[in-house]
């Protein structure tokens, strides 16, 4: 199960992944992008929050959907990703996907993430 909402007022997308992480991917993407359309700052940056802390593994197919994810919020306007994950071993499967981009850190929690991003928000 998965969602995804556009906050307008902040410039960001917020992706939130729950239980076993069976969604179909494309549908995921499609819904991604279509939200950073809408949230998008001025100049055409938007931030990203992802909530994995209902997730407990994560399928080396589900790391590949993230990983394509990951590429396209690098080269179409993301300016800082902030991913919550819920265990050790998720942040090390992800980490290895984004080490190409100091834009994404890691949290233990939503309201660490949350926190981060409100530090510097996308100016409009």
């Amino acid at each position: 199960m998965y969602e995804v909402r556009a906050d307008v007022s902040r410039h960001c997308v917020i992706l939130i992944l729950k239980h076993d992480y069976n969604h179909d991917r494309d549908a995921v993407h499609q819904d991604f992008v279509a939200a950073a359309e809408r949230v998008r700052s001025e100049d055409g940056h938007f931030d990203v929050l992802v909530d994995l802390v209902g997730i407990h593994v994560i399928a080396q197919e589900r790391v590949d959907s993230g990983e394509v994810l990951m590429r396209w919020c690098v080269t179409n306007g993301m300016r800082r990703g902030a991913i919550a994950v819920g265990t050790m071993l998720q942040e090390l499967q992800l980490k290895r996907l984004s080490e190409r981009s100091e834009k994404f850190r890691y949290f233990r929690s939503v309201d660490e993430a949350e926190r981060w991003l409100g530090e510097t928000s996308v100016e409009a």
